[in-house]
Parts: C-alpha cells; structure tokens; sequence
C-alpha cells in the first residue's frame, strides 16, 4: 500500500506494538525496560536502572554521545535486514528515543537517533 509507506504513524505503531505489551521487563541484571510508547516523531523506549539513583550517574555530553553511537550501531545491524523498511522511515522522518531513569524515577539521560542518521 503505497499511502502506508509513508505513514509515520504506521511505522511508530510497527515498532512499538510486540512490545509495549511486555513491559515493565527486565532487560538485564539491574536495568527494566518500563515502557515503550509512541512519540509524534517515533518510538521511546524509557528504561529503569533498579539499583542506581538519577544522582549515581552524571550524564556528561561524552556518555550521551557514547550511548548515541551504541544505538546507532544497533540500528544499523537491525536495517541490514530490512533496508528498504529503515529508508522509508528515515523518509518519514522517524526519530528513536531512549530514556534511562534513576530508581528514584528521575530522568538520567535521553539519547535521540534520527532513522536518517543510521542510514547513512
């Protein structure tokens, strides 16, 4: 369907809607994705540290770049599979965003990563 292939909001709904479900869940030791939700620009995925307060963590521009970069990097392993998918949401305008909070439920840091960026 060519009106979906430029649906921003059927691509956010894509991606969230296996698992929005699941959440709250563990990820790893200490760390829960809480929740995923739709943005207006894309998904968001909000995670919990469970053992460290939004305090125990300075989020100096070098973290938020170095957490950019591992996300970036996992986006682009998973757009080797589907490309043409990850094209037409760079085209939207798709943006991931990531949210790390503190166990006190304060938020750490958040890292956003255009589709646009991982294409390139």
């Amino acid at each position: 369907d060519a009106a979906t292939l430029n649906d921003k909001q059927f691509y956010i709904d894509y991606i969230i809607a296996p698992i929005a479900p699941l959440c709250p869940m563990e990820v790893e030791d200490g760390l829960i994705l809480s929740k995923a939700e739709a943005a207006s620009d894309g998904p968001v995925y909000v995670y919990t540290f469970t053992a460290i307060a939004s305090g125990d963590i300075d989020a100096t521009p070098e973290l938020v770049a170095e957490m950019r970069e591992l996300f970036v990097n996992d986006l682009k392993t998973q757009s080797q599979y589907t490309p043409f998918l990850y094209e037409d949401m760079a085209k939207c305008g798709i943006v991931y965003t990531y949210v790390y909070n503190g166990n006190d439920g304060k938020e750490i840091l958040r890292v956003d990563v255009p589709v646009a960026d991982v294409i390139k």
